[in-house]
């Protein structure tokens, strides 16, 4: 871990490998996007008045909470709530930091779901709470929670918070409804923030598997959403948080007023037009990423056991490992070096044992790049 001397706050692993990789690599395998939409493509989901609206736009400041007309739309997503319960901010990663200090003091105890987007494990750490893992483990059919080592963690460790993130990045994992319901019950028995970082939802592989939004099932459930990773639009900078709790959200907003203050209003206004379309534009994701997932299952026995395949249900990534005796960070180095393609370690989702990867699959050149990748490991490793 990378720490900025003057700050509580770690520099995350995962910063820091793209900030030193990013310059050297042409392509990324690693990436956890969606194939992105030039603006006009956007824009053609316009209606006519739509149109207008867009031409006639003018830069003000938008709304510290986000525009009302967004908020609406946004509340559409999550049955029983509306637009009071939806706090609009510049990307997901503001929401999270934003409620996770709302809801987080030095004495919580929280439970994380690992391996982990870094800033869900390592802020409530900043925060000095005490963390519980709750590790996922590769199944036959998926990564999973073991059901009892999180009842035993429950009763044992009386969580205050438990952070999720389902469909989860890097692995892809979804929970079972009954492993959710129950997830649900045990925090309602022990009056626990449920944060669950849900930014990609809606790119379920099969979509009868959706689960209910966090935020709809109680009043102590927080889901945090995004126009990037779905939609293939990381270029717009909104994220959200959904929650029925308002004094929440208005201590939530506390800690936006020393950040971003509001949204830029472009952004804000494009945000709705996604969000109202945003089961045409998913549609377009989810068939990439099926399509991309399709030809790794046919590529797969290529590579001799060298890579050790768990599926993914959902998203556009997976946490593929490599056999025992290949190293993934002088896999990564001697790649990139050869190829300038990025491959992220498992290291930087404080995942141990570390010789997994992020193998993002979301993009229309993916094909190319894991045919290189399997041809380069068949050729190098024996």
């Amino acid at each position: 871990m990378y720490f900025n001397k003057t700050s509580k706050f770690p520099s995350l692993r995962l910063n820091h490998y793209q900030r030193h990789t990013n310059h050297k690599a042409t392509s990324n395998l690693s990436a956890a996007r969606m194939e992105t939409l030039q603006l006009d493509e956007l824009l053609s989901y316009a209606s006519d008045a739509e149109k207008e609206e867009w031409k006639a736009l003018r830069l003000e400041y938008a709304h510290e909470r986000g525009s009302l007309k967004l908020r609406q739309t946004i509340a559409t997503q999550y049955p029983g709530l509306d637009e009071d319960h939806i706090l609009v901010f510049t990307g997901a990663q503001e929401a999270i930091f934003c409620a996770m200090h709302a809801t987080i003091t030095s004495s919580s105890r929280c439970g994380v779901v690992t391996p982990a987007y870094e800033s869900l494990l390592e802020i409530p750490k900043a925060l000095g709470s005490q963390i519980t893992p709750i590790s996922l483990k590769p199944q036959s059919y998926g990564w999973a929670v073991d059901a009892e080592t999180l009842r035993k963690a429950f009763t044992k460790k009386s969580f205050t918070n438990l952070i999720l993130n389902f469909p989860h990045n890097p692995t892809g994992a979804l929970l079972s409804l009954e492993m959710f319901n129950e997830i649900i019950h045990l925090s309602s028995i022990n009056d626990s923030w449920i944060i669950n970082d849900e930014v990609f939802r809606g790119l379920e592989h099969d979509s009868t598997k959706r689960l209910p939004p966090v935020a709809s099932l109680t009043p102590r459930g927080i889901s945090i959403g995004s126009i990037s990773k779905p939609h293939g639009l990381g270029g717009l900078r909104i994220g959200w948080l959904a929650c029925q709790n308002t004094e929440f959200l208005e201590r939530t907003l506390f800690y936006k007023q020393s950040l971003s203050v509001c949204s830029s209003s472009i952004d804000d206004w494009l945000a709705t037009l996604v969000v109202k379309n945003s089961s045409l534009l998913r549609r377009r994701t989810r068939s990439i990423a099926l399509e991309n997932l399709n030809f790794i299952n046919q590529c797969i026995e290529k590579t001799q056991n060298k890579l050790i395949w768990t599926a993914p249900s959902a998203g556009c990534v997976a946490f593929p490992s490599l056999r025992e005796d290949i190293s993934i960070t002088d896999l990564a180095n001697s790649f990139l070096q050869n190829h300038s393609t990025m491959l992220i370690p498992g290291e930087c989702f404080s995942h141990s044992p570390i010789n997994h990867f992020r193998l993002g699959y979301g993009q229309k050149n993916f094909r190319e790049l894991f045919k290189t990748f399997c041809t380069y490991l068949e050729m190098h490793y024996h």
